[in-house]
């Protein structure tokens, strides 16, 4: 009986965990930067960007603030999810509803004048390859120094190699997740070599999902994504696993 309250009082405890990211209105992000002869090349990542706020997005704000510190030495890469909920789709509301959202990231590129890049992530993908072409064609026609990459429909890795000290090598990784396992195997030791070749040079591999990971959203999961683990399935949505 005392095991049995002592594991009962556990789980209560661990129900009660607050598992929310904390926030403090009252921080303001202070960055000093090393002397400007110093740096040879910057990399700012951001991803998840493709909501922002209608009345300005702050987090953008900060970036297009950093970027323009050293614009010619700086490279803004957004790492996928460019476009919430669905990309860029065929329709012309949609389309104009969507670019909204992508605006204001490229925008960022545009006032501070460094290059930029982007991935594509799972959401980007929602409206298919020719959502995701729409995606890389608008960026490029928008900002002289940005670019999709890898190019749509391709998977990577692309590398990038002019930049100073630093080779980055891309994957769009929503594709990586629906190869065949002979395609992903080619595939990773082109990655492989990518990594292995690059000299005396900083590697930096960019996608939309991690190399490696312990599952969906990293592992971290609801009590409803443990209990509905078929929500994926059709017609198995409502039944939970452990009745099966």
């Amino acid at each position: 009986m005392r095991r049995f309250l002592a594991i009962l009082l556990v789980a209560v405890l661990s129900g009660c965990s607050d598992t929310r990211p904390y926030r403090n209105s009252a921080y303001e992000a202070a960055v000093s930067l090393p002397a400007d002869g110093a740096i040879r090349q910057r990399i700012l990542l951001i991803g998840d960007a493709g909501a922002p706020r209608p009345e300005g997005e702050p987090v953008l704000q900060t970036l297009s603030r950093w970027a323009s510190a050293m614009p010619t030495r700086t490279m803004v890469i957004f790492l996928g999810d460019n476009v919430y909920e669905n990309g860029v789709p065929a329709d012309e509301p949609g389309q104009r509803a969507a670019l909204a959202r992508l605006h204001p990231q490229v925008d960022v590129l545009r006032s501070s004048g460094a290059r930029g890049l982007f991935i594509p992530g799972n959401h980007d993908w929602r409206s298919g390859l020719d959502g995701v072409v729409r995606q890389r064609r608008y960026v490029r026609s928008q900002a002289k120094r940005a670019d999709l990459l890898p190019i749509p429909g391709t998977s990577g890795p692309v590398t990038i190699d002019d930049l100073a000290g630093v080779r980055v090598v891309t994957l769009d990784t929503e594709m990586w997740l629906r190869m065949a396992a002979a395609e992903k195997t080619q595939r990773s030791d082109e990655l492989r070599r990518a990594v292995s070749t690059a000299g005396s040079r900083h590697v930096i591999v960019v996608g939309h999902h991690p190399i490696a990971t312990h599952g969906r959203h990293g592992g971290f999961m609801d009590w409803q994504d443990h209990l509905f683990q078929l929500a994926r399935v059709g017609g198995l949505k409502s039944t939970p696993l452990a009745i099966l």
